[in-house]
């Protein structure tokens, strides 16, 4: 074990993009799940997922912006659940009834990484929270894989597909 390890196996906190009120489609490129390395949330668990803006009525297409959850905040589990539902295509009820929901959450944030290249379109809106601060409140929808080529994108292996009516 080296001297530095600790640096070479920090991550850096850096400055996010925070997702702004809009309509937009995000590329995951990354989710991350585990305890907060910020001195000021320490001990708590935080949900990172990492995007590139591939659409946007206001935010600035091809940069970057995260989703940002810690358990310090009032709905984190259901603002987690509510976005790996709606990215899959399911219904919250679906996701909680889901045989498979561990190994779906684990697949998610951990080493697999599943949503990583997938689309997903977010509705956020500005609202005011109970306590009189305003919040950015998103809802999720899955992006069938025949839609990624109008965003020049081939669809990777698991993407959302709607069943058709037979």
């Amino acid at each position: 074990m080296g001297a530095y390890d600790r640096f070479r196996n920090a991550d850096p906190m850096g400055v996010r993009q925070f997702i702004e009120a809009g309509n937009h489609r995000f590329l995951v490129k990354r989710t991350i799940q585990g305890p907060s390395a910020n001195p000021q949330t320490k001990n708590m668990e935080k949900t990172v997922v990492e995007f590139k803006i591939v659409r946007s009525n206001t935010m600035k297409i091809g940069s970057a912006c995260s989703l940002v959850e810690t358990d310090a905040k009032a709905g984190y589990f259901g603002n987690v659940l509510s976005f790996v539902a709606g990215i899959l295509g399911y219904s919250i009820d679906e996701m909680k009834s889901d045989p498979d929901f561990d190994t779906v959450f684990n697949s998610v944030f951990g080493p697999d990484q599943i949503l990583t290249e997938m689309l997903v379109d977010c509705v956020a809106q500005q609202v005011k929270t109970t306590a009189g601060g305003d919040y950015t409140a998103k809802s999720w929808e899955p992006v069938d894989a025949s839609e990624y080529a109008e965003d020049n994108l081939i669809a990777p292996d698991g993407a959302y597909t709607r069943q058709q009516a037979a």
